[in-house]
């Protein structure tokens, strides 16, 4: 068990905003959920953030409680799965957990209040910022751990899917006065049931699920330690003003290598303006990056990044599962990580950015969760075999 405290949470959000494989929420709303610090960090404007919401979520202790699979124990309650879901565009707009709070107190209510803990679905500037938060307001830990690794664009890729971990009830809440409750058997129908939902409530909602105990826990989540492994990216992109760009992209490559994940670069260039749709709690869109040679890639995208192609030679550089994380250089040499919600918003487009590939966790190269990234990139019209990344 361990306590984080505002910076560490600072950091987690910049370094799950990377691992998120452009997922996982949008940092800027990350940003606005942290609130304004009185860190030296400021490399995308944190003292303007709207809201101070880590101070009123952590309260006067300023701190967090995070604690390992292993020191769960049945006799502190249950575990649940809280996280926001929709499309990351309309999470822009988020500045408050309300949502996140209001499906975690509807869920606990019918658990008899017993969930005792809660834990993210995925990595992501969002989705690992939100269980904490929650977590903090109500008092309890939040678990080093999560269902995938990085961010996701469905829940059936997620290892609490595979576990068969019961769905029901998945509580769907836009406020404390409105939302619905989800009553079916696997996370298919979850997701069948709430993409249509998400349209009433403007493409995003809060979402608690996945209700388990010890033993259904040890299970459900061999992915671990993902917190600790975001917050140490994130502390080596929150000092990396005034060094090379370089020697920030070789230092996360080598952290990510000695947590045992291979990654490298995968293409680096300037950032075109992406084409854009948002449908069904998706957005779906295409990302360019063009190099001083005039090569470019296109990166498709289902709110993650799926899979970076290279037009030159018709042939796909790396494919998800494995993970396509995006960096930016900024003028002062600054190295930061962003989403694809935050291409626009926070000035990506006409700088220079790097797509980072690291090799999926075995967990997802295989089975159910494969087949549903198989089918995502099928519905681009891509059917390639997957060959983890890097070759």
């Amino acid at each position: 068990m361990r306590e984080l405290n505002k910076e560490q949470i600072l950091n987690i959000c910049y370094g799950a905003t990377f691992l998120g494989s452009g997922g996982g929420g949008p940092f800027k709303t990350g940003q606005n959920l942290v609130g304004p610090l009185s860190t030296t960090h400021g490399l995308l404007g944190l003292s303007t953030a709207v809201e101070s919401l880590i101070e009123k979520s952590l309260g006067d202790g300023n701190t967090a409680i995070v604690q390992t699979v292993d020191e769960v124990s049945d006799t502190d309650g249950l575990t649940a799965m809280v996280a926001f879901m929709g499309s990351p565009d309309a999470m822009l707009k988020f500045d408050s957990i309300d949502p996140a709070i209001a499906a975690f107190d509807k869920l606990n209510e019918q658990f008899d209040n017993n969930i005792g803990h809660v834990i993210p679905v995925e990595v992501g500037g969002l989705n690992s910022i939100v269980p904490i938060l929650v977590a903090a307001q109500k008092g309890i830990p939040v678990i080093d751990a999560d269902g995938a690794g990085r961010a996701v664009p469905s829940l059936t890729m997620t290892t609490f899917s595979v576990a068969d971990v019961p769905s029901n009830p998945a509580i769907l809440a836009k406020s404390a006065d409105f939302g619905t409750s989800i009553f079916v058997s696997t996370a298919a129908e979850v997701e069948a049931f709430a993409r249509p939902v998400l349209a009433v409530f403007g493409e995003e909602a809060g979402l608690a699920m996945w209700v388990m105990d010890k033993a259904l826990l040890d299970q459900a989540v061999p992915i671990r330690d993902t917190l600790q492994l975001a917050e140490n990216v994130g502390a080596i992109l929150t000092s990396s003003a005034g060094k090379p760009a370089e020697e920030t992209i070789n230092a996360i490559l080598q952290m990510l290598s000695a947590s045992g994940l291979a990654a490298d670069i995968v293409f680096s260039g300037i950032m075109q303006t992406p084409e854009t749709k948002t449908q069904g709690g998706f957005d779906f869109s295409t990302v360019t990056l063009r190099n001083e040679n005039n090569d470019e890639v296109w990166i498709y995208v289902q709110n993650e990044n799926l899979l970076v192609w290279n037009p030159q030679t018709t042939t796909a550089m790396i494919t998800a599962p494995d993970s396509i994380c995006y960096l930016c250089v900024k003028e002062d040499g600054s190295v930061i990580p962003f989403s694809n919600a935050d291409i626009e918003p926070l000035g990506i487009i006409g700088q220079k950015a790097y797509t980072i590939g690291i090799t999926a966790r075995s967990q997802l190269q295989t089975g159910t969760i494969l087949n549903s990234f198989k089918k995502s990139l099928a519905d681009f019209g891509f059917r390639v075999p997957y060959r983890p990344f890097p070759q």
